[in-house]
């Protein structure tokens, strides 16, 4: 796929059918010189329609995606597609058998280096070859995400603000087809080192998720997930077949909110054992107590009372209860009025 790359692929994107390959992505290491990491990549491929970028395990402790895709990959037929569908069920396969969110190869987050290196560390060098190996070739691009170990999220899909009106129109339309409770228009803390970011400079239709998180992997987030992929595939006129609403599951349509700025999140004031007083999914008003910490140090010191920045609708909490100054405790919405 690059010819100048240390990452090879063992398939080919251009040839119809199934196939099950890896990325040979070079990892040496006291112990194995020569040593390589065989990322799994699966290319499913009909004729000449729309392409589709699939990942998941970006972040090694978020196991949503890797298993929907598993699931997915074993699953897609050739015969009902119309175009090409692109399968890395765990990009960062290093920290997925690490349940790690960084690279344990170079100790890098992987979603915040892109547009990577070709001759830079680990993480580099595998941004640098999706960027320029695999977006190219798909018009769609859907990195499934959960909150990992840190972050306690409600399940949602995400978009960017963009400026173009077309590509906005086409992701929300992904997002209510993928059929999350929640379809979050976002804005980022750090967006230029994502691999969403990349993929919409180049003019893809993008959209991520948060299914979820605390380390956890549950039912409803793999249902959410796998069902979700399929929809998009659909919704792409890549997947022949209808979309599933989440009626038929129990759920509600998807509801739309958004985070205009920074201030929507909640960062800790100081170090400590925090204690929640309010739960995912709770509307906050502007100045309410979202909980306290402790110093454990200190039994004599009051605990620290920390408010609400602004009104809201509870998105994520952090569900770790030690925490320290900066960490991100919460993440507060609007609605979203289209």
């Amino acid at each position: 796929m690059l010819d100048d790359s240390n990452i090879q692929a063992s398939v080919s994107l251009g040839q119809d059918g199934k196939q099950f390959g890896h990325l040979t992505a070079p990892n040496s290491t006291q112990f194995s010189a020569y040593g390589t990491e065989l990322i799994p990549i699966v290319v499913v491929r009909n004729g000449e329609g729309p392409g589709i970028l699939l990942t998941g395990g970006v972040h090694g402790d978020e196991f949503e995606g890797p298993v929907a895709l598993l699931k997915l990959a074993r699953d897609l037929d050739p015969k009902s597609l119309n175009g090409l569908v692109i399968i890395i069920p765990s990009l960062n396969l290093p920290a997925t058998l690490a349940s790690s969110r960084l690279s344990p190869v170079d100790g890098r987050n992987l979603n915040r280096v892109f547009p990577g290196n070709r001759q830079g560390s680990f993480s580099e060098v595998l941004a640098d070859f999706v960027v320029r190996g695999l977006l190219p070739h798909v018009d769609y691009v859907a990195d499934i995400h959960s909150g990992g170990t840190s972050l306690d999220y409600v399940p949602l899909t995400m978009m960017h603000r963009i400026g173009d009106a077309k590509r906005i129109a086409k992701s929300l339309g992904c997002m209510k087809a993928f059929g999350a409770p929640y379809g979050l228009l976002t804005t980022e803390q750090e967006g230029g080192g994502m691999l969403e970011w990349h993929a919409e400079l180049q003019g893809k239709v993008v959209i991520s998720s948060e299914l979820g998180g605390a380390g956890r992997l549950t039912r409803q987030s793999v249902e959410i997930a796998e069902t979700g992929v399929r929809n998009m595939l659909v919704f792409a006129g890549i997947l022949n077949g209808e979309i599933t609403p989440p009626e038929t599951m129990g759920r509600t349509q998807t509801r739309l909110i958004s985070t205009p700025d920074l201030e929507c999140f909640v960062l800790s004031p100081g170090d400590g054992l925090f204690e929640s007083f309010v739960d995912l999914e709770e509307t906050v008003k502007a100045g309410q107590p979202l909980g306290q910490l402790h110093d454990i140090r200190r039994p004599e010191k009051p605990a620290l009372v920390v408010p609400a920045p602004r009104a809201g609708l509870i998105i994520m909490q952090r569900p770790l209860p030690m925490t320290r100054m900066g960490d991100c405790m919460f993440l507060i919405a609007d609605e979203w009025n289209e």
